[in-house]
């Protein structure tokens, strides 16, 4: 919706870059990225839309984007939310041969799970043109990730005569979050020639993840 959002008109230039400098950061990764560079001065107005989904087992996703921009101010935000929820089972049965008798020992193995994930956050930006040469920007992020599963196995072993040699339940419970923050101010200075450009950014950002794992085995 962001891509969509932007008029032709306010781009200056678009570049592909395989192998993205560190005044990316992170964000560039190992590339290739795409930077759209856009024009000093925007066209005036305002934009905004609001997505919604819903499905089954609880699933749903939500978010929505606005922009506005005025003179030489330009403010864009995001926020979205996200529940999806999975689940699967199986079953496996092997047949184990004896090569000098021909007996036969038997085994079956019986497996479900469930996973929920919670997602939601929101970004935000304000860029200000100081002048023809230089534009500041500000950047603000925050992401909140939570996982809950619960896992079960049962195993059931006999030996050739039929008698049971193993037989078990195991029980897994995860509990896991994930939170991850982003600020970053930068200042780009355009210079007397042409493609000829000064940037200076600096960035502030935190992560902090938790995990709770508990087992259980009955035999």
């Amino acid at each position: 919706a962001a891509l969509n959002a932007l008029p032709a008109a306010d781009l200056e230039s678009v570049e592909v870059i395989n192998n993205p400098g560190a005044q990316f950061g992170n964000e560039g990764g190992g590339g290739p990225i795409i930077n759209l560079v856009m024009r000093r001065e925007r066209t005036p107005g305002s934009f905004g839309v609001v997505n919604a989904n819903k499905g089954t087992e609880g699933r749903f996703n939500a978010s929505t984007f606005g922009s506005y921009t005025g003179g030489r101010l330009s403010v864009q935000g995001a926020l979205f939310g996200r529940r999806d929820s999975r689940g699967s089972s199986g079953e496996t049965t092997r047949d184990r041969i004896d090569p000098a008798t021909g007996a036969v020992a038997s085994s079956v193995q019986t497996s479900t799970s469930e996973n929920d994930t919670d997602a939601a956050g929101f970004n935000g930006s304000l860029t200000y043109n100081l002048g023809e040469k230089d534009v500041v920007s500000v950047k603000a992020s925050f992401n909140a990730n939570n996982q809950d599963g619960l896992s079960s196995e049962r195993y059931r072993g006999t030996n050739a005569s039929g008698a049971v040699e193993s037989d078990y339940l195991r029980s897994t419970v995860r509990d896991n979050s994930n939170r991850s923050a982003n600020l970053s101010a930068s200042l780009d200075h355009k210079g007397a020639r042409p493609g000829e450009i000064f940037k200076t950014d600096l960035r502030l950002s935190a992560t902090r993840g938790e995990g709770d794992t508990r087992f259980t085995s009955d035999y």
